[in-house]
């Protein structure tokens, strides 16, 4: 080399480092795992004594592929080999010279040159001071490993950020069985306390979490103590009582399909309403302007009937919904119980219950079944109660006494309490209690007249919705309010001694024929 060349790389310093960094590069061209066999090879080779100074320690080549297939792991044994090879080949080539191989089966391997302990950066750190390097890493693995002995023999167990680096090092086969020999050996004895270290963090981590969990268990308990009830509720209560009493009794579509005009079904085991058929056809809703004791609400704003026709048939509940019936909804859904005012439950239709009450019945209703119940519009119900009469009153346009129980109907309950369902004579479609005994919902917006109402029966929403409609009458009711046409708008939680009907499916597509 000439002396300009000599000063210009640093002297002997920078002259050995850049040849052994000329060998770094050509061994990467050939293998990447080169690389790792080339720091396996040089830290095995050398040391860090107690007062910082590098010193070689020759190794047997035996003994250099054994910590090469370890670090190779899970590679044959022959791949070591072969990148062992060409790493002692590279170190050893005639222009470098950085090691002394021996002769024989299993040669000695050594250090050639000792400054390059000293001069090559990745050996002795960026300022060849051993603060950095290769051999400064090792020096701290080999004290981490006696320091992991000394914890193994007094059972202690690692913290955290100990079992990291430990995990680190082995997953990365730094350390290794065949690596530890250069340190006390006792492998076992660092696995051991690794496993016992890692078992303690999942124990650790286990406790953490449960806490966490409890904590956050508990907030969103505070948060959401209702939902909470309500799932649990509706898995341990709701649930069972729809699968075994409701849904195996669900009419399938050819039981539907096969229903007539006046026949009747219930849809679950034992208390439910029970619904009867009503044909598709047409009327006159409304009343006409002669008819004695009607309202200006029951016709257009120029005194006319209006003309609805449905084009399918529907269901509507044969009897006012009872307390019993409703009972199965406070049990088994999400109804309000309600008081009977003294008068029993049972049979008695249901009272004391807003527009907002019975909406709930029969979403409950919609829910357990699969199928559309809802309440009827003002139209279904008003053709249901007209049973195909056009007349005052469903049996004539007389009123007369003995059909109905009011304030007036000369029956044992008048103006006193409502009667039990089914205790007059059904209408000519089979419908009880459809004039008189207790008002009943219906699910409309409260309209002042019929101008611009369906003319297909379906429910009209657009109007007063904090109104909605009652039909029917009661048994406080004077006689002309039990017409078929009469109609009454009311605040949707307003409470009177009032029921509603249930209506089973969609109009348009509920029931077919």
């Amino acid at each position: 080399m000439r002396e300009e060349d000599y000063v210009a790389v640093g002297r002997i310093a920078g002259s050995i480092d850049k040849k052994a960094e000329a060998v770094v590069v050509a061994l990467s061209k050939t293998s990447a795992s080169d690389l790792a066999t080339l720091e396996c090879v040089m830290k095995a080779l050398t040391d860090l004594d107690e007062r910082n100074l590098a010193t070689r320690r020759p190794r047997k080549r035996s003994e250099l592929l054994a910590l090469v297939s370890e670090r190779m792991a899970p590679a044959p044994v022959v791949t070591a080999a072969a990148s062992l090879d060409r790493v002692l080949a590279s170190l050893k080539a005639e222009d470098t010279s950085f090691l002394m191989i021996g002769d024989g089966e299993d040669p000695g391997v050594d250090i050639g040159h000792e400054a390059l302990m000293s001069s090559w950066e990745r050996l002795s750190g960026p300022h060849h001071d051993f603060a950095g390097g290769w051999l400064r890493e090792e020096r701290n693995d080999g004290e981490r490993w006696r320091e992991y002995l000394r914890r193994a023999d007094e059972s202690a167990i690692l913290g955290s950020r100990e079992l990291g680096t430990l995990d680190d090092r082995v997953s990365r086969r730094m350390f290794g069985e065949v690596w530890s020999g250069r340190y006390g050996d006792q492998w076992h004895k660092v696995e051991a306390l690794k496993a016992l270290s890692s078992k303690a963090a999942r124990h650790r981590r286990l406790r953490v979490g449960v806490v966490a969990l409890v904590i956050f268990a508990g907030m969103i308990g505070w948060l959401n103590e209702g939902w909470l009830r309500d799932r649990w509720r509706w898995f341990t209560v709701i649930q069972p009582y729809m699968t075994t009493k409701v849904r195996p009794h669900v009419l399938s579509a050819e039981a539907e399909r096969a229903l007539k005009p006046m026949g009747s079904f219930k849809e679950c085991m034992d208390i439910c309403p029970e619904m009867v058929v009503v044909q598709a056809g047409s009327f006159m809703m409304g009343s006409p302007a002669t008819e004695p004791g009607r309202d200006p609400n029951e016709s257009d704003t120029a005194g006319r009937q209006h003309a609805v026709a449905f084009s399918k048939p529907f269901a509507i509940s044969k009897f006012e919904v009872t307390f019993e019936e409703w009972g199965e909804c406070v049990a088994y859904g999400d109804c309000s119980k309600v008081s009977d005012n003294g008068w029993g439950g049972a049979k008695q239709p249901v009272i004391n219950v807003s527009w907002d009450d019975a909406e709930t019945y029969v979403k409950w209703l919609a829910r357990m079944t699969g199928k559309a119940y809802r309440l009827p519009s003002e139209a279904e119900w008003e053709y249901a109660a007209r049973a195909g009469t056009q007349t005052a009153y469903s049996w004539g346009d007389e009123f007369s006494k003995g059909h109905a129980n009011c304030n007036g109907c000369d029956s044992q309950w008048d103006n006193a309490r409502p009667a039990p369902v089914g205790s007059f004579a059904a209408n000519a479609w089979g419908l009880y209690d459809m004039q008189g005994n207790v008002w009943q919902w219906v699910g409309d917006c409260y309209h002042d007249n019929y101008d611009g109402a369906p003319t297909d029966g379906s429910l009209w929403p657009p109007g007063d919705c904090q109104q909605r409609v009652m039909r029917g009458g009661s048994v406080y009711s004077i006689p002309r309010r039990l017409r078929p046409a009469d109609r009454q708008g009311k605040p949707t939680r307003s409470v009177f001694p009032l029921s509603k009907r249930a209506l089973s499916g969609c109009v348009s597509s509920r029931l077919r024929q």
